[in-house]
């Protein structure tokens, strides 16, 4: 039968009509997205992750669920600043610690150097140095003028084992016409540590200045990097009838003479207050120092000398 042109357009429109009902019916590549295929992360994985998302950098040594790590030599404390902008464990927060945003202390010695022969007795071997490190995060530009942006003292190496008994090493280290500046501030510049009570200086260290040992401008995520020493023995110095409620080290201006004075202390323009665990722990750790000496001292000379000897206090 031979379809009039009505019946042939009629047609045409049901096909059409079925075709766009089935295409409807279809599931569409557009229309229903496929969700991106996410890898999953062991515990360990994802843990690591959240160790490592800090806009800074991150805390390498040991954490909680952490199996490859770097061992930590170092006594911190930070500022919560600090710890948010590079994932330091919330342990090593303190709010005692003020005018610097973190510092780190760890007890150091000599490794190149170490004399035999105290007391003429060849088995007494000590290191010719000890010292507490103690590495300042300082925001930058608050240090006063400091002579050069990077410093680090120059140490001996193997030379120690020939250059130390004569003069050429020391006129090495004290040649600074092609090197500029020895140290960043002047000697007596970086001083402490201080203990403070009402304000007021009520204690310190057994020694003055702290020795410079590195200095660098904006490092470590745009802040200065100080190092100073102080030497082992220093703080296991007795308190007195005041107990400090306070500890810090200070930065004079670049005229300050040497010559301790509260005035000096109170003008001195960058104040580091320390938190007390870090200096109960130095102490500590200075008192069983001593006490190593003291043995050293027996087994040099038979028995203690008289003026190394304890005494009681007077009543």
């Amino acid at each position: 039968m031979i379809k009039t042109s009505s019946q042939f357009v009629g047609s045409m429109i049901s096909t059409l009509g079925l075709t766009l009902i089935w295409a409807l019916a279809l599931p569409s590549a557009t229309a229903q997205p496929v969700d991106a295929v996410k890898p999953v992360l062991s515990p360990a994985a994802q843990l690591e992750a959240e160790y490592r998302n800090c806009p800074g950098g991150h805390y390498t040594g040991p954490r909680p669920g952490r199996t490859r790590y770097t061992k930590d030599s170092f006594m911190w404390a930070v500022t919560p600043a600090f710890a948010a902008k590079f994932c330091f464990p919330k342990e090593f927060i303190s709010d005692e610690l003020k005018g610097a945003e973190a510092v780190a202390i760890k007890r150091d010695e000599s490794k190149d150097e170490v004399i035999c022969g105290w007391g003429n007795n060849q088995e007494v071997c000590g290191p010719s140095w000890r010292h507490w490190r103690i590495e300042l995060y300082l925001p930058t530009g608050v240090l006063p003028s400091p002579q050069v942006r990077s410093f680090s003292k120059p140490g001996g190496g193997s030379s120690m084992m020939f250059a130390r008994s004569m003069l050429t090493f020391q006129k090495a280290r004290a040649a600074p016409a092609r090197r500029g500046p020895v140290f960043p501030f002047n000697l007596n510049q970086v001083d402490g540590i201080f203990g403070i009570a009402s304000g007021a200086v009520v204690w310190h260290t057994s020694y003055s200045s702290l020795s410079q040992e590195e200095f660098l401008e904006q490092d470590a995520g745009d802040y200065d990097y100080l190092v100073v020493s102080q030497q082992i023995g220093g703080l296991a110095r007795p308190y007195g009838k005041t107990v400090p409620e306070q500890f810090m080290i200070v930065v004079h201006k670049p005229t300050h003479d040497g010559v301790f004075s509260q005035k000096a202390v109170a003008e001195a323009p960058v104040k580091i207050f320390l938190p007390r665990k870090l200096i109960d722990h130095m102490r500590s750790e200075d008192e069983l120092a001593k006490a190593a000496v003291m043995r050293d001292v027996k087994r040099a000379v038979g028995a203690a000398p008289s003026n190394l000897t304890p005494t009681k206090p007077n009543n």
